[in-house]
């Protein structure tokens, strides 16, 4: 998003056009940044150094059970409330198990639930959530039908980028670049042919569990 947004910005601002609208970043009201399982005032990330931090949607049961949820940090202050500064561990796990359920946060305090039976049920929850899509992501680690997509949406990318250079290079203004613009628009579509005639690359599935997607 930063980079689409300063990409915009700069050829607008550079050759005195608005070919190019500003993406903005759209963020939901609630739930908009679920912390992490391990530290409470960080959010969750894939690039955290421990898989515990976070829940990925191609972890097993087992993992969210045992490796995530329950060991997730909490508090010895007794029965479960929704206060983000004096719980701020087990607030957050109120706020993510809201997130999946999609009941308020603060009204999870009315069922007088120990910090193990929140984690039990917030596990729960999770899983029954991402159950059918780490089934459909494990059916299609087993076929070709992502390289197939890949293959087809490409061709159809490529025709998008040529058709956008179109647009782009009548503004592409001589007197405010160094770019000729003859030049350009000759090595420019000698690119995208190269580009057609080698076609997508192949992309190999994720393995490694770190570069597999976070839930959030």
């Amino acid at each position: 998003m930063n980079l689409l947004s300063d990409l915009a910005f700069a050829f607008n601002k550079t050759f005195d056009t608005d070919v190019f609208p500003i993406p903005k970043q759209v963020t939901r009201e609630v739930h908009a940044r679920v912390k992490s399982l391990r530290d409470p005032t960080q959010k969750m990330s894939k690039s955290a150094p421990s898989e515990k931090s976070r829940i990925e949607i191609t972890d097993s049961r087992e993992a969210i059970f045992l490796k995530k949820c329950r060991k997730a940090v909490s508090d010895n202050l007794g029965v479960v409330t929704y206060d983000h500064n004096l719980r701020p561990a087990v607030s957050s796990l109120l706020d993510l198990y809201a997130a999946v359920t999609g009941v308020d946060a603060p009204s999870l305090s009315s069922k007088n639930w120990t910090t193990l039976q929140l984690k039990e049920n917030l596990a729960e929850e999770v899983d029954r959530l991402l159950t059918p899509i780490r089934d459909r992501f494990q059916g299609l680690e087993a076929t070709d039908e992502i390289d197939k997509l890949l293959e087809k949406n490409g061709e159809t990318a490529r025709e998008i980028a040529e058709n956008n250079m179109l647009v782009c290079l009548p503004n592409v203004k001589p007197s405010k670049s160094p770019i000729n613009q003859a030049g350009y628009r000759t090595n420019v579509t000698k690119g995208l042919a190269d580009e057609k005639r080698r076609g997508p690359p192949k992309k190999s599935h994720p393995t490694d569990r770190e570069t597999r997607p976070a839930l959030l």
